[in-house]
């Protein structure tokens, strides 16, 4: 018997929670104003800003130039660390 009680006090408190759901309508009362339109001509500039890629690898002058992978940076960090300490 204790699945089935389970199951109905399940339902009830669904049926409760949907109860207590209520929605409240607000009424907006809709003034009419009457606008007289002026044309102003606006000029938008429009800036695009390019983002740049920061590539992995890149050539100057020849010499190809690779960026550290972040396993490497980690062990340099760590290799200066060390330095430090030593001192």
């Amino acid at each position: 018997g204790e699945l089935e009680k389970k199951g109905r006090n399940e339902t009830e408190n669904v049926r409760r929670r949907r109860r207590r759901r209520r929605r409240r309508r607000r009424r907006r009362r809709r003034r009419r104003r009457r606008r007289r339109r002026r044309r102003r001509r606006r000029r938008r500039r429009r800036r695009r800003r390019r983002r740049r890629r920061r590539r992995r690898r890149f050539r100057i002058n020849g010499k190809t130039i690779r960026m550290k992978t972040g396993k490497e940076r980690a062990n340099t960090y760590l290799k200066k660390k060390r330095e430090k300490n030593c001192r």
